[in-house]
């Protein structure tokens, strides 16, 4: 029994190198690889928030408006005749141009 465990002792330092060297390398790729991982958990993280958010929102999407040109004239005219007013009643004067004839 005794030389059993002789034989087996003998066979474990004459390996023990190798075998320190593959724990070593065991060790590194499961750094490595909770590394890529926990980079890639993040990266999914934020692209999802920028996705919630819409910050991913190309042209095609982008919205768009065309107002006539008589809806643009009445708001022109509502912000004139608005600071008109604010204009009169702090005492101050505005001239007005050749815009509303």
């Amino acid at each position: 029994m005794s030389q059993e465990k002789v034989d087996r002792y003998k066979k474990e330092k004459a390996n023990r190198k190798k075998s320190l060297a593959k724990k070593k390398q065991q060790k590194a790729l499961k750094t490595i690889g909770g590394i890529v991982a926990s980079a890639v958990l993040i990266v999914a993280i934020i692209f999802s928030a920028k996705l919630l958010r819409g910050d991913f929102k190309g042209d095609a999407e982008a919205e768009t408006s065309s107002y006539s040109e008589e809806y643009l004239e009445q708001i022109r005219q509502m912000f004139s005749t608005e600071s008109a007013t604010t204009g009169a009643t702090t005492g101050e004067t505005e001239t007005t141009t050749g815009v509303n004839e």
